[in-house]
């Protein structure tokens, strides 16, 4: 946990990687995002860059992880996001099926 500790102070909250949240917003950007966009990301982490890229584009991200669930989605509630960055609990998808289909549609 302690580099956990290290990175939030070094990168911003919910940020596990150089750049943060600039970076995040740069490589989005190149997407050519809108307000109508939806967004996978899996292995969201604890849902920072769903949150910034929901916040700065409009559209909807919908998030997988497998441990952090809960906390994501109690920072984007705290954001005022609603459910425009919501991340849901999930794991690998087996091999045979190689799918991962979501429990509902999000918008």
């Amino acid at each position: 946990m302690r580099g956990w500790v290290s990175s939030r102070r070094i990168w911003g909250e919910s940020f596990l990687f150089p750049g943060g949240r600039e970076e995040t917003l740069r490589l989005a950007k190149a997407l050519g995002l809108s307000a109508a966009f939806s967004l996978l990301l899996l292995g969201i982490g604890s849902g920072g860059p769903g949150r910034s890229i929901a916040k700065e584009f409009g559209g909807w991200v919908s998030g997988y992880k497998a441990r952090l669930a809960a906390l994501a989605n109690e920072r984007t509630q705290r954001d005022g996001l609603g459910r425009r960055a919501e991340v849901e609990s999930g794991t690998r998808p087996s091999r045979s099926s190689r799918k991962m289909i979501p429990r509902r549609h999000r918008h």
